[in-house]
């Protein structure tokens, strides 16, 4: 994956070091507005406990939701990140509130009252009988990445809309012998 992209929050934890790691998101500016990261899984789950592998400024954590199958956000949990902004590197273990089965879930950082960037390099899913999820794909709102090696790019976001399918009209259409 791409240097600080969101892919580099999928799968295992592979950075072990405090610190600006390329091996980790990490979004487009360090205070430039509050963030997002959203992580999707290969099946449907019923998480008890989210962890949040933050490696560079932890803290920044404060809400996170999950997604029905039809697509409707509900939140999981809300409140103050577990790791301090003290400790460099941390797993916030959260135990969500919320039951619910979902393959699709969406960190919220506070990334404007956390100095720097508050990067994440993977986000497991423990379920019931103890085994870790991890995601199989990610989406952020913004991200240092780049194919060049580092320039801030933001992340689209993309809006699908669906017409409503509708018959052609026949009417005063002239017809060919």
């Amino acid at each position: 994956g791409r240097a600080w992209g969101e892919e580099q929050a999928t799968g295992k934890p592979n950075t072990t070091i405090a610190g600006d790691q390329a091996t980790a998101w990490a979004s487009a500016s360090p205070d430039g507005q509050d963030e997002w990261l959203e992580l999707e899984y290969a099946e449907p789950i019923e998480p008890v406990l989210v962890m949040v592998y933050e490696t560079y400024n932890p803290g920044a954590l404060h809400k996170i939701s999950g997604y029905t199958a039809s697509g409707m956000e509900a939140e999981l949990w809300s409140g103050e990140d577990p790791t301090k902004t003290s400790e460099g590197i941390g797993v916030s273990e959260i135990k969500t509130r919320t039951k619910l089965k979902t393959k699709r879930i969406r960190l919220y950082l506070k990334s404007k009252d956390v100095p720097g960037w508050n990067e994440i390099d993977a986000v497991g899913l423990k379920d019931a009988a103890g085994k870790v999820h991890w995601a199989v794909s990610a989406r952020a709102s913004s991200t240092y990445a780049s194919a060049t090696g580092g320039a801030p790019v933001p992340v689209p976001v993309v809006e699908i809309v669906v017409a409503a399918e509708r018959p052609p009209e026949r009417i005063g259409v002239p017809t060919l012998l």
